[in-house]
């Protein structure tokens, strides 16, 4: 079920930009799959770039105060999975890989973060038998921003070779370990700054821009079924709770599966929690199903400030875990 609860999760950050287009805007996502306050997080860091956007030089995370980054790990040690999107001319090309710990003495003459560095993360991609790291730089926050962070993690990319050249066109980190949750209740706001590669070959300073990701903690979705068996309809409800406050007016999606391992899926409805947070859902079924329930990543009408001198151009609210029951039809 926990692999189900994961495809599901995936489907929340697969729909549509704030408008139906063409080329989707860039944005960030976070989802965090045990958004428990002061627990250790399991996080999902989505970067998705505009199709039009220049190629990407590197990307800036800035991780909310009370978060914790831990930066003693082993080199060698695996702390995450990472799917990336590629883009080469107008083709995407995917491709899957691992987080892994490195030595940060190993980076000491790079020029994309200079300096010495408190953790070295590596994402190891693997592309038509083609090796492609991808190096995530970790350190505490400079006292400078403080007040909007605690660590940043610096991820660099190559410059594309020629107009076929591969460029970055999302980045997908599952954070199996290394990060832990604030203790505050509250909804706390992640960013990245997003600089690209200008018509020289280097990294355009002034092109770059802002994303921003709002994360509440503790929220949750609970789901619980009711089936009646006069009328062979079950009722769906529970709620959305994030950071102490119900979540109105957003949409609860339903999927469904005869197997727990939701090996084929459909679509089961669609449930608009009201001022307190609850929805309720019922429909007609005929046999036994597994149901999930999960939310999209929403859209914020606007961002919260920028931490620089760069323009924010989009900002997302993260979704809740997914919940799942399992519907018994009696006759």
């Amino acid at each position: 079920m926990l692999a189900a609860l994961a495809l599901v999760a995936a489907l929340a950050f697969a729909s549509p930009g704030p408008a139906a287009a063409a080329d989707v805007p860039s944005q960030l996502d976070i989802f965090d799959f045990q958004p428990n306050a002061a627990q250790p997080a399991q996080l999902e860091i989505e970067l998705l770039l505009s199709a039009s956007a220049a190629p990407t030089a590197k990307a800036v995370f800035y991780v909310p105060p009370g978060w914790g980054v831990a930066t003693s790990g082993a080199p060698g040690t695996q702390i995450g999975n990472v799917d990336a999107t590629l883009l080469a001319g107008g083709a995407s090309v995917p491709t899957t890989g691992k987080l892994f710990v490195d030595n940060p003495a190993n980076y000491l003459t790079q020029t994309c973060a200079p300096g010495t560095h408190a953790a070295v993360w590596v994402a190891k991609l693997s592309l038509g038998g083609q090796a492609i790291d991808v190096p995530i730089y970790v350190d505490p926050a400079t006292p400078d921003i403080a007040a909007a962070a605690s660590f940043t993690m610096t991820a660099c990319f190559a410059a594309p070779v020629g107009a076929s050249g591969l460029r970055l066109g999302e980045l997908d980190v599952e954070l199996l370990s290394g990060i832990s949750n604030p203790a505050a209740t509250a909804s706390h706001l992640w960013r990245v700054l997003v600089t690209p590669f200008g018509a020289d070959g280097n990294p355009s300073l002034a092109g770059t821009t802002e994303l921003q990701a709002i994360v509440p903690v503790p929220q949750h979705l609970t789901l619980s079924s009711r089936f009646i068996r006069k009328r062979h309809v079950v009722v769906l409800s529970g709620s959305v709770i994030a950071a102490g406050h119900p979540r109105a007016g957003v949409n609860v999606h339903f999927v469904s599966s005869a197997t727990q391992s939701f090996a084929k899926i459909k679509t089961f409805g669609v449930a608009k929690t009201n001022g307190s947070g609850h929805f309720t859902m019922t429909k007609k079924v005929t046999a036994s199903r597994y149901v999930i329930a999960y939310m999209n990543a929403y859209y914020s009408p606007a961002c919260s400030g920028t931490i620089s001198a760069a323009p924010c151009t989009t900002q997302t609210i993260g979704p809740p875990p997914p919940a799942a029951v399992h519907v018994v039809y009696k006759r």
